[in-house]
């Protein structure tokens, strides 16, 4: 964001695949001994499946949805159950799996397509299908999702997405499954 001069007052929206902590602990921070919003001005969108369980974890998930990650943002979350329309060509879609309210966003300007799959994929080298995490809640909804997706984003020539990824931002595959255009991680 500094990069683009950018501060968390100018970010109007944030959208939350999942709410686990890997991922949303980026969502609140302690100021005057309290936790507070760091973006004041943005509406939070996450599927309502995956705030409700945030809220009222099960067994399963109770230790990766930290209460310090929702209650100081509770007022901006907007929720969704199938599918949200952002803005033109930028979509949302509820799949289950890594979560049970996980969610992949859609990104389609310019002719190009860009698939985020998130902790479906969250790596390169979980491009085949059966390779899910041994996190995921769901693991047969992912597979099924997953597929689905692949197969969509492959139609559409579409770059790929990873933020847990160590060699690769951004990949798209031929129909051979090799790299033929990749953007790589800075290195510090």
């Amino acid at each position: 964001m500094r990069e683009l001069g950018l501060t968390p007052e100018d970010i109007h929206i944030v959208l939350m695949t999942h709410m686990h902590f890997d991922h949303a602990c980026g969502l609140t921070k302690w100021k005057n001994n309290q936790l507070t919003t760091v973006f004041p001005n943005a509406k939070i969108i996450t599927t309502l499946i995956e705030w409700e369980e945030m809220q009222q974890p099960n067994i399963r998930s109770r230790n990766t949805y930290w209460k310090e990650n929702w209650e100081a943002i509770k007022e901006q979350v907007s929720t969704f159950e199938t599918s949200i329309t952002i803005t033109d060509g930028l979509e949302m879609y509820h799949t289950g799996g890594h979560s049970k309210g996980h969610s992949v966003v859609i990104l389609q300007d310019g002719g190009e397509t860009v698939v985020h799959m998130a902790d479906l994929m969250p790596t390169h080298a979980h491009k085949n299908p059966l390779w899910v995490l041994a996190y995921d809640d769901y693991p047969m909804t992912s597979i099924e999702n997953k597929q689905k997706w692949l197969k969509f984003g492959e139609s559409h020539n579409a770059w790929f997405t990873f933020y847990h990824d160590a060699y690769y931002r951004g990949i798209k595959w031929n129909d051979q499954g090799d790299i033929v255009e990749k953007i790589e991680r800075k290195r510090n």
